[in-house]
């Protein structure tokens, strides 16, 4: 029997988790299918909602979402109810819609089904291994073996996204750009032309970074021995004062110019939200091979 073959496309104004985790717990009921999932995440202007409604015309299929916005949401809806796509929201019973779509009935409960979520459980286990592997700037000789790497000074998150990316099932190195010194990448010009991995920047406003590098220095050290720790030590000095975090970010920004990486700023912003963005990103650059 001829499988079914099924486009979904997951939009959602946010980061996507909710949309993305009832997505996985559905279609995986329907063990005969094959699925091609397309994520539009932060999807907060009718510009973003016209580029996915484009990728539909494409690869028709059904299209899952979540949606806070009112008025990019009643755009999005009144745009597919035009065009006649199938849209519902997780609230709605999924199953159904996806039955109803793809004309097959849900599979029976069996044991392959399970297997299906090992198998991916265990992609994932190696993704977090990679990136645990590869972070700060371990093991740069794999980075062709990458889905993505990320470079920043210290403290611009590149660490937690890169590991809450590893959780998603990406492949992510990141490395850490140090004021003075050159980025030592094995083919890094190659890697940036050939975008295999995506090679992406992150940046943060100066002051935003002061807060951070100060709550992280109080955490190393005693609050009434702090001051005088610093005082003495000019490593620290150069790690939280001003002016060294305006010229490693300024260093940063300008070797992220000269190679002509994407740079992602992650000022004020969650995890979820920079990775959401990079996801974005990561999916854009599939589409253009």
């Amino acid at each position: 029997m001829t499988k079914k073959v099924l486009d979904v496309y997951l939009v959602s104004d946010s980061s996507g988790e909710t949309v993305m985790a009832v997505s996985k717990a559905t279609l995986v009921q329907f063990l005969d299918a094959e699925f091609t999932e397309h994520l539009f995440l932060l999807v907060r202007t009718k510009e973003q909602v016209d580029v996915m409604i484009e990728a539909f015309n494409a690869n028709p299929g059904v299209v899952i979402y979540t949606m806070g916005n009112c008025e990019i949401k009643d755009y999005f809806l009144s745009t597919c109810k035009k065009l006649s796509i199938p849209v519902i929201c997780p609230l709605d019973n999924l199953v159904s819609f996806i039955s109803e779509n793809i004309s097959m009935w849900p599979s029976d409960t069996k044991p392959g089904k399970y297997k299906l979520l090992d198998k991916e459980y265990y992609q994932k286990i190696d993704s977090i291994n990679f990136v645990i592997q590869h972070d700060d700037g371990q093991h740069t000789e794999n980075y062709e073996k990458a889905d993505i790497v990320l470079l920043g000074v210290s403290r611009t998150s590149k660490s937690p996204t890169s590991l809450y990316l590893g959780q998603r099932g990406y492949n992510v190195a990141n490395y850490p750009i140090i004021l003075g010194l050159p980025v030592s990448i094995p083919k890094l010009e190659h890697l940036i032309q050939t975008k295999s991995p995506l090679i992406l920047g992150l940046t943060i406003l100066p002051n935003q970074l002061s807060k951070i590098r100060n709550a992280r220095l109080s955490l190393l050290y005693d609050d009434k021995n702090l001051d005088m720790t610093i005082a003495n030590n000019s490593i620290m000095n150069n790690y939280s004062s001003d002016t060294s975090i305006r010229e490693e970010i300024s260093y940063a920004n300008s070797i992220f110019k000269s190679f002509g990486i994407t740079v992602i700023d992650v000022t004020s912003k969650a995890i979820e939200e920079t990775a959401a963005e990079i996801i974005n990103l990561y999916n854009f650059k599939d589409h253009q091979h």
